[in-house]
């Protein structure tokens, strides 16, 4: 039985390896009110793009969960979106558990996840010369080796890992040890990331959410980055302790850092005023003189 389940696996990552162009063309052209692709797997440098189309995530087939596998090894391969296509249902049970790419220049949430938990992550802008792709790990960056779709585990995860989770810049306090988002692309844009309950943001915090900020990994340390709790989160309601997101205030080039993920801001402001090799100030009292004065001679007119 395994056997036969292995081999039927094979020829599905074979298949939209080979004519990721076919199926392209046909479903963006004959599909337009809705695409209901799942348990398929996208491999090493294929391609599967969803154009002024839905994708209807939540539909699986033979009772299957309705999560898109993609190679996450260079060269990966990825679930596209483009022109006008949209996705609907994407949950716990059904998302791309690898690689999402938008060649869109409008805002797009990633439909993504890993280990059955769903993690969109979203990004403001791209273009078609220079599309953006993400891909979630839940996983701590320090290991940065997640299990893999394919069954067992990736190796380490983006190239350039591991990324240690003790080696912070300035003004930050602590780093999320439980996962981290792989977010490319050469379009300034600004980013969105999400929690919820399984991030544990409340210890992470110790239940100060004004705290939490987006990081990114610069190749040898964490740095902040300024960021703003959402109002209205990417998963609907509002952004609270237990689930949520946040967005950076500026645009960035999403690859300038190699990973992002979630931390936590230093409470302290210290004094930074004086710095090294500059003299301190030393206060001066005015103090009463204390000279003796001798007075001789002194007549009356």
């Amino acid at each position: 039985m395994k056997l036969t389940t292995l081999s039927c696996y094979r020829y599905k990552v074979t298949f939209n390896y080979l004519f990721v162009i076919f199926l392209t063309l046909i479903y963006s052209q004959s599909y337009a009110q809705g695409i209901n692709f799942s348990a398929i797997y996208i491999g090493s440098g294929g391609e599967m793009a969803i154009h002024d189309a839905t994708q209807n995530f939540h539909v699986a087939t033979n009772g299957q969960l309705g999560i898109i596998g993609t190679e996450r090894v260079v060269p990966q391969g990825y679930f596209s979106f483009a022109g006008t296509a949209r996705y609907v249902g994407a949950q716990d049970s059904a998302y791309v558990d690898g690689y999402s790419k938008t060649y869109m220049t409008t805002p797009f949430i990633f439909p993504i996840g890993n280990n059955n938990k769903y993690r969109p992550a979203a990004i403001s802008t791209a273009t078609i010369a220079n599309p953006a792709s993400a891909a979630y790990y839940l996983v701590s960056p320090k290991t940065a080796t997640t299990t893999s779709f394919k069954g067992g585990l990736e190796p380490v995860l983006p190239s350039g890992g591991t990324f240690n989770t003790d080696l912070m810049g300035i003004g930050i306090q602590a780093v999320d040890t439980l996962e981290y988002w792989d977010i490319n692309g050469a379009t300034e844009a600004k980013i969105t990331l999400t929690w919820n309950i399984t991030s544990d943001i409340t210890t992470m915090t110790v239940n100060n959410l004004a705290l939490l900020t987006i990081l990114g990994w610069d190749g040898a340390k964490w740095m902040k980055i300024p960021s703003t709790l959402d109002i209205t989160s990417l998963f609907g309601g509002g952004s609270n302790i237990s689930s949520g997101s946040i967005t950076t205030n500026s645009t960035i080039v999403p690859d300038v850092y190699s990973i992002y993920t979630l931390g936590v801001l230093s409470n302290l402001t210290p004094d930074l005023t004086i710095g090294l090799g500059q003299p301190v100030p030393v206060p001066i009292v005015a103090q009463p003189s204390l000279i003796p004065v001798t007075v001789t001679n002194i007549g009356l007119g």
